[in-house]
């Protein structure tokens, strides 16, 4: 009979070495899977700084110096003595300006 009674306490400990050989398995597919995520995370953040670098700074920067012949175009309204001619050619030149951006765009 003590036979009999060690074999369910063999297949106990039979099963419950599968269960944690089993949970070791999850376990080592969740840090794989963890490792993975965090690789491709960090290549997003690269290609997104990447995509900012190449794309939208070299805009605001274009932007912020149009921005500024704006400004430099509104003071010289703001003058009283300027002529007619000297506003036509820098309002065109503000169209210039304004064309060449979009051309480099």
């Amino acid at each position: 009979m003590s036979g009999d009674s060690q074999r369910p306490l063999s297949e106990a400990v039979e099963h419950l070495e599968s269960l944690v050989n089993q949970l070791k398995q999850v376990h080592e597919q969740v840090d794989s899977r963890e490792d993975t995520l965090a690789r491709m995370t960090e290549a997003l953040e690269a290609t997104t700084h990447d995509l900012w670098e190449r794309g939208e700074k070299p805009l605001l920067l274009d932007l912020l110096m149009f921005y500024d012949s704006l400004q430099w175009f509104q003071s010289s309204l703001l003058e009283q003595d300027v002529a007619r001619d000297v506003v036509a050619e820098s309002y065109q030149h503000l169209i210039d300006e304004f064309l060449e951006l979009l051309g480099r765009r």
